[in-house]
């Protein structure tokens, strides 16, 4: 109920509370540690048995309760919010990345898999939940062959799908498992005060480095067959 107590208490005017749910449009409105899921328009707080670290609070309608990335129905979909409920993504996402059309094969990616870019900058979480809604994932790369196919596809420095956000130094991909392959440029990971939770990729030195969640670079999509 800690969650309950606390949303009842961040509510502000810019949302409001319902008998079952409560809606957000920015993390001030979570309280506490909480985050304001912009895929979806619900708050989620910390949580290390997630795969992700963080949890849907007790008044997230379909949401409540379950691990974020983890689908709300029973037809295996990604998170999707309700429509007109919540804040909802800069652009249309694709119906389904492996049928949509706008995902493509890339010379040197991985065998079978497709990508696409998201050319505007926003933060590491924002771009996250972009893939999600095309039930892909910000990318992983596998080895240094993709990421530098990957980093050409991108043109630019990119989000990739891996963090330490739940445990400090332990980088996990947003699929779960720690993550395997990671080219640190010199000094990095250095965590910087007040903290870097998420990697970014350097296109021109293929290395990574972990940034801050809140700042903002262009990212790729993967999606897995």
């Amino acid at each position: 109920m800690r969650h309950l107590a606390v949303l009842v208490l961040a509510a502000s005017p810019l949302a409001c509370l319902r008998s079952t749910s409560y809606t957000c449009a920015t993390d001030d409105q979570c309280g506490g540690d909480g985050r304001c899921e912009l895929a979806t328009g619900f708050c989620s707080f910390v949580d290390a048995n997630c795969p992700m670290g963080r949890r849907y609070g007790d008044l997230s309608g379909p949401f409540a309760g379950k691990c974020v990335g983890e689908p709300s129905g029973t037809d295996g979909g990604a998170d999707t919010p309700p429509p007109g409920d919540g804040p909802q993504p800069d652009a249309p996402p694709a119906a389904d990345c492996k049928t949509s059309g706008v995902y493509m094969a890339i010379p040197s990616g991985q065998t079978g898999h497709t990508y696409r870019t998201l050319t505007t900058a926003v933060t590491w979480t924002q771009q996250r939940d972009k893939c999600v809604l095309d039930s892909a994932t910000l990318v992983i790369p596998d080895d240094a062959t993709e990421l530098s196919a990957v980093a050409a596809f991108a043109a630019s420095a990119f989000w990739v799908g891996i963090s330490d956000q739940a445990t400090e130094n332990v980088f996990v991909t947003v699929l779960g498992p720690p993550a395997a392959f990671l080219p640190w440029k010199a000094g990095q990971p250095d965590d910087k005060n007040p903290g870097e939770d998420c990697v970014r990729a350097d296109n021109a030195t293929l290395t990574f480095s972990d940034e801050k969640c809140g700042n903002t670079a262009r990212a790729v999509c993967e999606c897995v067959p």
